[in-house]
């Protein structure tokens, strides 16, 4: 695949495309993602590690994947970005965000129809049989793009919800039942199995596929930041339970600390697993000076999420909404 081979003909009169230079064009990415979250949410969720690093995602290449779109001025306003992370290639994920005042000039449309043709080159590297659908999202307050989205093709899926919860002192802990057991993780020894437990308690989650271990590795370790002390794992013997990946700081915010990823593998639910690495995770982010604390989670949980985290304490503040486009009918692989 060449980059003439994705060019965007699309595109409005007065706009310019090219592909993406991580080192010269990551800061500008950043200012773009933060400008639109802040217009959308009224709160930044974006770090400049996080654009550099999610350039070298195993697999992505920033000439063919990803497509920059300046005003007549050199000025950026909008960014695509595509992630085929799956093994399987049946749910690459579309990242897209266009300035407010660029959402009426059809430059949203241009860069969604370059995402599409990208989109059928990946989905030849799918078994035939196979349902075959891109992915993305936008705020739930963005009704400008998300008329985009429907009107590009692009199907409403699911609503997702950003929660909190504001601690005016140190929250108690459920403990844990014996035998289990709350330690953190281990850098450089730990990994593989925190893989694999998440793998496993993800497994059942509306939409969830696998993905590479390497490609785990580096948003787990690269793109968010890296703090083993901040990893909480209930352990059972040798076996890992269950598990809380979290951040000091949420993306984009120093005022709010973060539960990235929390997940109990089948065979020890219903044990108050989930509830104890909760709130233990509160506990720690709060000893660590956090009164704030977030986590996204699917608001149709097929799990039981987001009773979890109500029980926990937590409130929805916003909301966004998932879209999907249908590049390929077939047998779905995804839990529904």
């Amino acid at each position: 695949m060449t980059v003439s081979e994705l060019s965007m003909p699309n595109l409005p009169m007065g706009f310019s495309a090219k592909a993406v230079e991580p080192d010269a064009d990551s800061a500008a990415v950043t200012a773009l993602c933060e400008a639109t979250a802040i217009a959308d949410d009224g709160v930044s969720d974006v770090t400049l590690q996080a654009v550099r690093e999610s350039y070298n995602a195993p697999g992505f290449d920033p000439q063919t994947d990803a497509r920059l779109v300046m005003d007549t001025g050199g000025r950026l306003v909008g960014v695509v970005e595509f992630y085929d992370s799956d093994e399987q290639h049946v749910a690459p994920f579309v990242f897209i965000r266009v300035l407010r005042r660029a959402l009426a000039s059809g430059v949203a449309e241009a860069l969604l129809a370059w995402a599409a043709e990208r989109g059928r080159r990946a989905a030849d590297l799918a078994t035939p049989d196979l349902r075959v659908a891109l992915h993305s999202n936008t705020s739930g307050v963005n009704r400008a793009m998300q008329e985009i989205f429907e009107r590009s093709g692009w199907q409403f899926e699911r609503m997702n919800w950003e929660m909190e919860i504001d601690l005016e002192e140190e929250p108690s802990v459920p403990p844990l039942r014996s035998p289990l057991q709350l330690r953190t993780a281990r850098r450089g020894e730990d990994e593989p199995a925190i893989y694999q437990a998440e793998m496993e308690a993800f497994a059942d989650h509306y939409g969830f596929m696998p993905r590479p271990y390497e490609t785990w590795l580096q948003i787990a370790t690269m793109v968010f930041p890296y703090d083993p002390t901040l990893w909480f794992l209930a352990v059972d013997n040798d076996e890992i339970a269950g598990i809380s990946l979290c951040l000091l700081d949420q993306l984009g915010r120093t005022d709010s600390g973060y539960v990235g990823t929390l997940g109990v593998r089948p065979a020890w639910r219903g044990r108050g697993v989930g509830l104890s690495l909760l709130r233990h995770s509160f506990a720690e982010l709060y000893r660590r000076g956090k009164r704030r604390i977030a986590l996204h989670v699917d608001s149709q949980s097929l799990t039981g999420a987001t009773r979890l985290y109500e029980r926990g304490g937590m409130h929805v503040v916003r909301e966004s909404r998932a879209y999907e486009h249908v590049l390929r009918k077939g047998r779905e692989l995804r839990p529904t």
